[in-house]
């Protein structure tokens, strides 16, 4: 065993001897190579200008720490991966180009590769594709303002988009941005029987632009042009929409017609009569006929903006589910309208599953209904009074019909309430019995009021009737 020792000790002295003190041996410098040695494609036969390269580096004497990418072989910039998605830009005007690609090792004592891999990358440039969303395609009926959904893609990747064109009928292209893919548009005078410009929105939360879109035309068949350019001036084709009528503004009050039920009389047989002589013409949005074909798809900004182009909205429903989501689905809309001080007057009862958590009290002046078991009915003949402080403004109203699905309402306390209704109660019901409630914006001029029995059922006196939406929609709302 000593022999081991002392032979072992030997060898170790003549391995000392043999270098000189503080010598090193040298770093032997890393090699790269690029996953792809060449690309054989030649002519109009290339890649698109957004491809993914992978590369690899390996070091005898160490471990591969990263690399250094350049396109010219002369600036680098260093990265700690292996493959990358480049999207590389054209020359304007040029459709087909050859990349320089470049890349080196960087090993751990900081060598890097002096003979880096290089790949000749053949690309072509694809001209992008624009197109009318087919889903949420364009509607055949626009009420005042439409919403387009558009598609528009690059193979290119989406930075080499460089804009988006939009025409209607026989106006010039809307230049668009290139991200967008929700446009809203409204006519600059919506009463407008010609030709006229539109106010252009951008996405869902209706962005307003300065330039205004020319040709769109209001009272009349419409339709739209798109079409996209990437940043090498390639244009996509155009894609033609279909057909869409655009109605025109005729009043500056708008009735909504959100009434699911087949009353006899129906509402329109007797509001109709009674706002043509109170308020002249008035446009009509018609939200239950045709299986609902006029509900909007789109509450905001559509519907919204609608709104507000309306001095005023007369709003009117029953006591059914269906009328209540309709309200409900509406509620953003309409407390942006009422915040950009519009006025409303809803005409609508409540279904029994009413939650007092609905949304609409977010702008009703309702604080809450009622859930005491039981029954409350107005049978015919029966009144519904102002109280004091509108009796001399406000006559008393008397049911014509036998109504039986009263009902009335807790108001909040900030409304002012206009009018309670004798009631016919039963099962032990307890409740209000107020059944109308005006609220008021921060100026202190009403914006709402809420009538919560229909007004085609408490047509017992015509003139109190015509009183009734004369004292709000030109008195209360004259403002």
């Amino acid at each position: 065993m000593k022999n081991v020792v002392l032979l072992f000790l030997f060898f170790g002295l003549l391995l000392v001897s043999g270098c000189d003190k503080g010598e090193r041996m040298n770093n032997l410098l890393p090699d790269t190579r690029i996953s792809l040695s060449q690309i054989n494609l030649t002519g109009l036969d290339r890649l698109r200008s957004e491809i993914t390269l992978h590369w690899y580096g390996t070091d005898r004497d160490g471990w591969v720490e990263g690399y250094e990418l350049s396109l010219d072989g002369t600036v680098w910039n260093r990265v700690e991966v292996q493959d990358s998605t480049f999207s590389f830009s054209l020359s304007l005007g040029s459709d087909t180009t050859d990349i320089d690609f470049f890349v080196r090792a960087i090993d751990n004592d900081g060598g890097i590769d002096p003979t880096p891999a290089y790949l000749r990358v053949p690309i072509r440039n694809s001209s992008p594709v624009a197109k009318f969303d087919s889903v949420q395609a364009p509607p055949d009926t626009a009420f005042l303002s439409l919403t387009l959904f558009l598609n528009v893609v690059d193979q290119d990747g989406a930075d080499n988009l460089d804009s988006i064109y939009l025409k209607a009928n026989n106006g010039p292209w809307y230049p668009l941005p290139p991200y967008t893919s929700v446009v809203t548009l409204i006519a600059e005078d919506p009463s407008s029987s010609l030709p006229t410009t539109a106010k252009v929105f951008l996405g869902t939360n209706a962005v307003l632009q300065n330039l205004r879109l020319d040709g769109y035309h209001p009272g009349s068949d419409n339709v739209f042009f798109l079409k996209a350019k990437d940043i090498a001036g390639s244009e996509s084709a155009i894609d033609t929409s279909s057909l869409v009528y655009v109605t025109r503004k005729s009043s500056d009050l708008l009735v909504i017609d959100a009434n699911i039920g087949g009353s006899v009389p129906s509402p329109e047989q007797v509001l109709y009569p009674t706002l043509n002589s109170v308020a002249g013409n008035f446009d009509v949005i018609d939200l239950r006929s045709n299986g609902g074909a006029n509900q909007p798809r789109f509450w905001t900004p559509t519907f919204e903006l609608t709104l507000k182009a309306y001095d005023k909205v007369f709003w009117y429903g029953d006591a059914s589910d269906d009328a209540l989501t309709l309200l409900e689905n509406a509620a953003g809309a309409i407390q942006s309208y009422l915040f950009a001080d519009g006025k409303i007057l809803f005409n609508t009862s409540f279904p029994s599953s009413y939650d007092n958590t609905s949304s609409v009290q977010e702008f009703l002046p309702l604080d809450s209904i009622s859930t005491s078991l039981g029954s409350v009915r107005l049978p015919i003949d029966s009144l519904l009074s102002p109280v004091a402080g509108f009796a001399t403004l406000y006559d008393t109203l008397e049911t014509s019909i036998f109504v039986g699905r009263a009902t009335p309402f807790y108001a909040k306390p900030s409304s002012e309430v206009m009018y309670e209704a004798d009631l016919f109660t039963g099962g032990g019901w307890i409740g209000p019995n107020v059944v109308a409630a005006r609220s008021t914006n921060l100026a202190g001029n009403t914006n709402v009021v809420l009538l919560s029995v229909q007004l085609h059922q408490i047509n017992g006196r015509p003139a109190a009737l015509e009183g009734f939406l004369q004292a709000v929609l030109t008195n209360e709302f004259n403002w």
